[in-house]
């Protein structure tokens, strides 16, 4: 097997697999749910002016309560698909099979590149369809601020936002663009969460969660006594006013990639030493 056809095969076990299912729904529930209560608010008006901008109030807005729910439950949604992955097929001995016919290192990282496939198709599609709807659905003339506040009084606080030039020219690229953003950060997570999850030193399948889990609520835990905006609930939003420049955040993803392809790679080195 090529390295190709392992990353076809891989992904297509990993979308199919229970973890990836329920991640889905849930998915399509957070979004469905947001949707209809932006609707049923938006019935209420008289005035379409009145209406809130429907890119403010998606699932990924800061002004969304649904998508702030589902923020707080974010990483634990987000390794689900692909966090135990690894560990399932080495105890299984799927492992073993793949490796048989493409060997251990195109299935390891073609393993990799799976993760990261299924991340970003499931953590962009259903926020997509859902920005979709709102184009279909909401008029483009909607422009009342969720903070209740006029234009001029929150325009000051909204140019600190990351790409506010696309969005006053459109919206809704806007609102694509930040998706696509979000699906991309979660694939560095993912990535992250996995290249740890390859350690032949875990006996627990638990243990394989834990360093998303554990770097990303930690940082949240440091923000709240110390300011320094580290908290993925900072950044991973949109319309989340920044004091801190995109590249502060930037250079974190890279680490972490970084980090993270060191970690896969001292693993690669673990195995082959055990094989002797």
């Amino acid at each position: 097997m090529s390295i190709r056809e392992v990353v076809r095969c891989q992904t297509k076990a990993f979308l199919q697999s229970k973890s990836a299912v329920v991640v889905w729904i849930i998915l399509l529930c957070v979004t469905s749910l947001n949707f209809i209560l932006n609707c049923i608010y938006n019935v209420k008006i008289h005035y379409v002016t009145e209406m809130y901008d429907p890119i403010k109030t998606l699932t990924l807005s800061g002004w969304s309560n649904a998508g702030n729910i589902f923020m707080y439950a974010y990483p634990l949604i987000l390794i689900l698909p692909t966090a135990m992955v690894y560990y399932d097929e080495r105890i299984n001995g799927i492992s073993r099979y793949i490796q048989s016919r493409s060997g251990f290192k195109k299935y390891y990282y073609g393993n990799a590149i799976a993760v990261v496939i299924v991340t970003f198709f499931l953590f962009t599609v259903p926020f997509l369809l859902e920005l979709l709807l709102s184009a279909v659905c909401f008029s483009n003339r909607s422009v009342a601020d969720p903070s209740g506040f006029p234009l001029y009084v929150t325009l000051p606080e909204e140019k600190k936002n990351l790409l506010y030039q696309v969005y006053i020219v459109s919206p809704f690229l806007y609102g694509f663009l930040m998706t696509i953003r979000f699906g991309l950060i979660s694939c560095v997570f993912a990535f992250f969460n996995y290249a740890f999850s390859t350690s032949p030193k875990i006996k627990y399948k638990m243990i394989t969660m834990i360093p998303l889990l554990g770097t990303l609520y930690f940082l949240m835990i440091i923000d709240r006594f110390v300011p320094a905006k580290l908290s993925y609930m900072m950044f991973m939003p949109m319309f989340e006013y920044r004091n801190v420049s995109e590249g502060f955040y930037l250079a974190g993803y890279i680490g972490m990639l970084a980090i993270a392809l060191i970690e896969l790679i001292i693993n690669e080195k673990r195995y082959y030493s055990m094989q002797g």
